[in-house]
């Protein structure tokens, strides 16, 4: 039946781009976190190339009428990008028998709550599942018989269903779709149908736990192939509770930091020695300094803050077993922009940091100085407040935009004269250009390996002289203002001043943010 305007306001519509039509409704949602939306995998899931789909999508909250261009009178819901995807690693579509069918969604903005648009309650402890005597709620646009969008939201009870009983109702072979982390549930007349196009949305039950009645999500719609019979499987929230509190403060960590990311806020003086700074300051970027019997011993290298705990760079920077490096023990700073170690900085949010872990690529590999993969994340301790003065750089964690203007930049160390921060510039290569441009220098050729990509030096700026290992390759994207690494600096690399070798980035998305979400999963920076 049909739902009163805004009756259920926890449920929202999810929109994928069409690329004729606008935007097309996929699936329904529910609102768990003023910047989280949970779902069913299957909604943003490519079973083709068994991967997420990286097509854009809109999260439309306080939605009463389904299609796209109808706007509700009373105007008050918001639209919002989804800004990242994120599913359980063992997620497989079909293959997978539509086990893990649950996803997280980050927005772009958070959500304006009102009296028409709230969250909808979870019950982490999982003490009061619905039984078979209880009444649920599930609300959705599903596509009726004849293909078409429900104009109205509409309202469905549920009722859950014993295994048995399931198996029972359940088409001659679709048994297999009942996986361990499926309920299944009924509708209590058989008239009643949840259709395509209604994958996503929430069964909920009403709850009192002291606080008056509320109602709590305990499952989500999986596949669309339902069973006959008015059955249906929801995945079960509670199979999923440690997953869900993990990513959710991951995704709303990696949405604060999307919203800064990338942003240079420059602070024009004289240093000492009477030096201007030609490129201002760079805030993602991070010292990696060396101490030796608790003093000052060097600095080592430049890193890329990418996390308010994390920051990347050259494996080869903190790995030197030769013996003048022993006892010494690595640390970070950031927030630094004169390089004059034992003074305090004018800007908030200059801090020295311990490093408490470090995760090598797995794929490293060192052979007569030609690196592979040369690449390491360094979780620091204490994390790092944002500010205008330090800021993470942005990661195309969706490739979803192209490197436009093909030259990129280098910030590092101008270690020899102002002690300030500096910039180079290179342009991009990618990995056939790069191995035709040493062609004809074949003792460079054996560090142009699958995972670089390379850079010519632009005029128009300085060399840095090898104070940039490490140091990360960014980008302009999105025709914004904000800069997008693309590489990190590599020790094994050409002595040809001309050109740089980088690890690149974008090939090591998913292990950056696996690495990431590991941590989240553990609890344990540690």
């Amino acid at each position: 039946m049909e739902t009163e305007y805004n009756q259920f306001p926890w449920h929202v519509a999810i929109y994928r781009k069409h690329k004729t039509s606008g935007y097309e409704y996929i699936c329904g949602g529910s609102i768990i976190d003023s910047e989280i939306i949970i779902t069913a995998a299957h909604c943003i899931f490519n079973d083709t190339t068994q991967s997420i789909d990286y097509t854009p999508m809109m999260v439309v909250t306080g939605k009463h009428y389904g299609a796209w261009d109808r706007q509700d009178e009373r105007g008050r819901g918001q639209r919002l990008q989804v800004i990242k995807k994120n599913i359980r690693p063992t997620y497989r579509g079909l293959e997978s028998l539509y086990q893990h069918d649950i996803a997280l969604l980050a927005l772009s903005d958070p959500i304006q709550f009102s009296d028409i648009v709230m969250p909808i309650c979870i019950e982490y402890e999982s003490l009061h599942m619905p039984t078979s005597e209880e009444l649920g709620i599930f609300v959705g646009w599903g596509y009726n018989s004849d293909n078409v969008l429900s104009e109205v939201l509409q309202e469905t009870r549920v009722q859950p269903v014993n295994y048995i009983d399931c198996r029972k109702r359940v088409e001659r072979g679709t048994t297999f779709l009942i996986t361990p982390d499926k309920f299944c549930t009924r509708t209590p007349d058989d008239e009643s149908t949840l259709e395509k196009g209604d994958s996503g949305g929430g069964s909920v039950f009403k709850r009192s736990f002291g606080t008056g009645e509320k109602y709590y999500l305990y499952g989500v719609l999986s596949t669309s192939r339902h069973a006959s019979n008015s059955s249906y499987l929801f995945t079960n929230i509670s199979s999923h509770v440690p997953w869900i509190n993990s990513t959710k403060l991951q995704l709303i960590d990696e949405s604060k930091a999307r919203r800064v990311c990338g942003i240079r806020t420059p602070i024009n003086y004289t240093i000492p020695g009477g030096f201007i700074r030609s490129y201002m300051d760079y805030p993602w970027l991070a010292t990696i300094y060396m101490k030796k019997n608790g003093k000052f011993f060097g600095i080592r290298c430049v890193g890329t803050i990418i996390h308010q705990r994390a920051i990347i760079t050259s494996y080869w920077c903190i790995k030197d077993t030769r013996p003048h490096y022993k006892d010494v023990e690595f640390r970070v700073i950031t927030g630094k922009h004169e390089l004059y170690m034992n003074k305090k900085e004018k800007e908030d949010g200059h801090l020295d940091h311990n490093i408490t872990k470090h995760h090598k690529h797995q794929n490293y590999v060192d052979w007569n100085s030609r690196t592979e993969n040369d690449m390491v994340i360094l979780i620091i301790e204490p994390g790092i407040n944002f500010t205008k003065a330090v800021v993470p750089i942005c990661m195309d964690w969706d490739r979803s935009y192209q490197i436009e203007e093909k030259v990129g930049m280098i910030a590092s160390w101008d270690i020899d004269e102002c002690h300030c921060q500096d910039l180079a510039k290179y342009r991009y290569l990618n990995i056939t250009d790069c191995a035709e441009a040493f062609l004809n220098k074949e003792e460079y050729q054996t560090y142009v390996t699958s995972e670089k990509v390379c850079g010519r030096y632009h005029n128009g700026t300085r060399f840095l002289y090898g104070s940039d290992i490490g140091a990360g390759y960014f980008f302009f994207k999105n025709g914004s203002i904000q800069h997008y690494l693309q590489g990190i600096v590599s020790r094994g690399r050409p002595t040809d001043q001309d050109f740089l070798i980088f690890t690149n980035v974008e090939l090591n998305l998913r292990w950056i943010s696996d690495i990431v979400l590991s941590i989240y999963n553990t609890g344990s920076w540690y």
